[in-house]
């Protein structure tokens, strides 16, 4: 494996005799294995093999002698092996019941829907609530992606109400504070509803689970075909929410608040991540009509669900070039990640080469300046995704956000995307082509 990175906090609680890791309850003793599996609980209950185990071990300075000396075996394989049968199977299971095993599809699916209906049905909105969802989805999504390796299994549903419940606070609290309406109310139990299916899967059967995510859905088509009056929308919004929400637990325990208190500073990039997007969708939403808008958000959504199959594929590659046994030197190695990188890039390239095209069908380019800018968009978040995944996130939350500050002011959108792609580029193309270094988050 190329390249090396170091834990020093995982190595400074492990060597420490004081700090001893207890024992959570499940079939691990108390002996110094199950307690270097513990302190790699993740990475040991995610493990495919203890192949990846391996990999973690010695990107964190396990050396033969260190082994040997710490743990009493010959070689790390052995001890990577002992680890991974120590993993018990049942926590596992568990903790595999906690990741979203819904495919990608349905997901895709559901969420290209609501955002479909939302532009539709909301078209005369204040954007105090549309700026509060988005940010409230990227707290929410922080939190329960964090859940998992900080929290107990037997918490998760907690962690998911409670997450529901700080969307609720903030929709009180916009209600309370700016001029809104029903209106602006319905938008937000919409969202609210279909974060409840996004951060929950309810059924194993993919077509149930995904009939389940079009009930917030098909209640609003119905109040809109039926057109009635703002305030019975809300009413059915509400009852809908709450049937989405009826297995979880109606007030979270304590001590998932008191573990969402401590995340509150960690939470603040992100959320300002998702401010920054809503800066910016704010501004290309009122560059133009209805038609053109609908139309742009198609090519986002259809870039951003590329993204989400793109970026797996590139992590893959990124992984198996790390492993690659042809790579002889690294210029050969730099240039085949650059490769890898552009590849990753190309289909989102073609976009803009579709919609140049329509200059042959004697569009001007300043009439498809709104496009563009919906293309430009779009491609901020595919390299958004692609750093996010190679775990460079903060460039991406600093820039999004100052961005979105900067679409405020009296510079043309175009500009402000240009220079945010510029960034994001630029960290993507030089983070990608320095993989060896943080190799370790691709398994």
């Amino acid at each position: 494996m190329i390249g090396e990175f170091n834990d020093p906090l995982l190595e400074a609680e492990f060597k420490s005799d004081k700090k001893r890791i207890p024992n959570t309850g499940d079939e691990r003793g108390d002996d110094t294995v199950s307690e270097l599996s513990r302190l790699m609980n993740t990475v040991c209950m995610e493990a495919a093999s203890e192949h990846e185990i391996v990999a973690h071990l010695e990107s964190l300075g396990y050396n033969q002698h260190r082994i040997k000396k710490e743990f009493g075996y010959d070689d790390i394989f052995g001890l990577a092996q002992e680890m991974f049968a120590k993993t018990p199977k049942k926590v596992r299971e568990k903790l595999k019941t906690l990741d979203n095993e819904r495919p990608l599809w349905t997901r895709q699916l559901v969420l290209l829907m609501a955002i479909v209906v939302t532009m539709f049905a909301f078209v005369d909105g204040s954007w105090s609530m549309v700026l509060w969802i988005i940010s409230w989805s990227f707290m929410g999504n922080f939190l329960i992606a964090r859940s998992p390796s900080e929290r107990p299994p037997s918490e998760h549903l907690d962690v998911v109400s409670a997450a529901l419940y700080m969307g609720l606070i903030g929709i009180a609290i916009i209600f309370a504070v700016f001029p809104i309406g029903y209106t602006e109310l319905s938008l937000g139990m919409f969202w609210w509803g279909v974060a409840s299916w996004t951060w929950h899967q309810r059924f194993e059967n993919h077509y149930l689970d995904s009939a389940y995510g079009l009930i917030p859905i098909g209640a609003l088509l119905f109040a809109s075909v039926f057109r009635a009056p703002p305030a019975i929308t809300f009413l059915i919004l509400c009852v809908t929410a709450v049937f989405m929400v009826y297995d979880l637990p109606k007030l979270p325990m304590p001590k998932v608040w008191k573990w969402i208190s401590k995340n509150l500073w960690a939470m603040l990039p992100v959320t300002l991540y998702g401010l920054g997007q809503g800066l910016l969708l704010m501004a290309l939403l009122q560059q133009s009509s209805l038609q053109w808008n609908a139309l742009g958000i198609g090519i986002i959504v259809i870039m951003l669900m590329s993204a989400e199959r793109l970026v797996l594929w590139l992590r893959n590659m990124l992984k198996e070039l790390l492993w690659a046994d042809d790579v002889r030197s690294r210029r050969i190695f730099v240039t085949q990640t650059l490769y890898i990188a552009f590849k990753y890039l190309f289909p989102f390239l073609l976009v803009f080469a579709g919609i140049f095209a329509l200059t042959l069908n004697g569009w001007s380019v300043a009439q498809l300046v709104p496009l563009i800018n919906f293309g430009l968009f779009g491609l901020s978040l595919a390299f958004a995704l692609g750093l996010s995944s190679l775990n460079e996130t903060d460039p991406v939350y600093k820039s999004f956000f100052a961005m979105g500050l900067l679409s405020l002011t009296a510079i043309p959108l175009l500009y402000v995307l240009l220079i945010l792609n510029l960034i994001l580029c630029i960290r993507f193309l030089l983070h990608t082509r320095r993989v060896e270094n943080y190799g370790i988050y691709l398994l």
